[in-house]
């Protein structure tokens, strides 16, 4: 009887060090399942927020695809317009130019016109100058050679003096308009 109640003891150590290891499994068991079911949550969790965050991030790529495409068509629209601009400013520089070059050569070809017209001008005035100037030396020439011309000569030198004076005054009119005598 001894034996069997070391038997009986043996086995209800064994018993209780088997109910104990079963217990105690069990309770890793459950822990292990709290924490799995933990961690399936979290997994859960995480996911729909990874799809949330997917979810915001493309309508924030959409929202950008958008915002780029609006700027680039604002960029076209704006370089379409400046290019025009430039080829209207360009258009209306050529045609100023074109106005500008026609309005100088027409006020070269003035002045040429006007300066052999005045080159004409006074040409005359300077050949009718040099004549008096001859007609004058002559007169003096005549009145030193006789007495008796002289009071002829007198009458006709005044006549050259007041051609001479005219033609000083036509000189000096010529001067005053600002253009030269010839030589």
């Amino acid at each position: 009887m001894k034996n069997f109640r070391k038997l009986a003891f043996a086995a209800a150590i064994a018993f209780v060090g088997v109910l104990f290891l079963l217990l105690r499994e069990n309770e890793l068991r459950v822990s292990a399942e709290r924490r799995a079911a933990d961690w399936k949550q979290k997994a859960e969790a995480l996911t729909d927020e990874k799809g949330d965050v997917i979810n915001e991030l493309e309508a924030d790529n959409l929202l950008l695809k958008q915002n780029l495409s609006d700027t680039l068509t604002r960029a076209r629209n704006e370089i379409a317009q400046a290019r025009a601009e430039e080829t209207a400013a360009r258009a209306r520089f050529e045609t100023e130019a074109r106005a500008k070059t026609a309005y100088i050569l027409g006020l070269e070809e003035r002045v040429r016109m006007d300066t052999a017209r005045h080159s004409a001008v006074v040409n005359r005035k300077n050949a009718s100058i040099v004549s008096l100037t001859k007609q004058v030396a002559e007169a003096e020439a005549a009145a030193a050679d006789s007495e008796k011309e002289a009071a002829e000569l007198a009458a006709q030198n005044l006549k050259l003096k007041r051609q001479h004076d005219r033609l000083t005054a036509v000189v000096k009119e010529t001067l005053a308009e600002g253009r030269p005598p010839l030589d």
